[in-house]
């Protein structure tokens, strides 16, 4: 059985939640590892380890995809916060979820256009 959001097993959770927690799993394992490629590449930058424009191909390469993944773990995370902290409105921690989540990304975006 799956650990509900506040950690206990066997707590009713919405199929919506228990998808979101799933997928929240997946994302940070799949984060942990773009995370590790920027930091490699950054090296390959900086202190010249294996290639300079492979690193450097990599590290923007991986921005935009990063950030976007992030931008939805932060939804995630967010909304879960916010069902801790009581809020009982739906629509209200839906709106906060996606406005923590986009803004990072919009900036990301609007920055790597520039």
């Amino acid at each position: 059985m799956d650990a509900d959001l506040d950690g206990r097993y066997g707590g009713p959770l919405l199929n919506v939640d228990r998808f979101l927690y799933r997928v929240d799993g997946v994302l940070a394992w799949i984060l942990y590892l773009l995370f590790m490629l920027m930091m490699i590449s950054g090296y390959m930058i900086t202190r010249g380890f294996l290639s300079y424009h492979v690193g450097a191909f990599i590290h923007t390469r991986l921005d935009v995809p990063t950030m976007a993944l992030l931008s939805i773990h932060v939804a995630i995370n967010t909304r879960w916060t916010l069902i801790r902290k009581g809020i009982k409105d739906r629509l209200l921690k839906d709106l906060i979820s996606v406005l923590f989540g986009l803004t990072p990304l919009m900036i990301i975006l609007y920055l790597d256009a520039a």
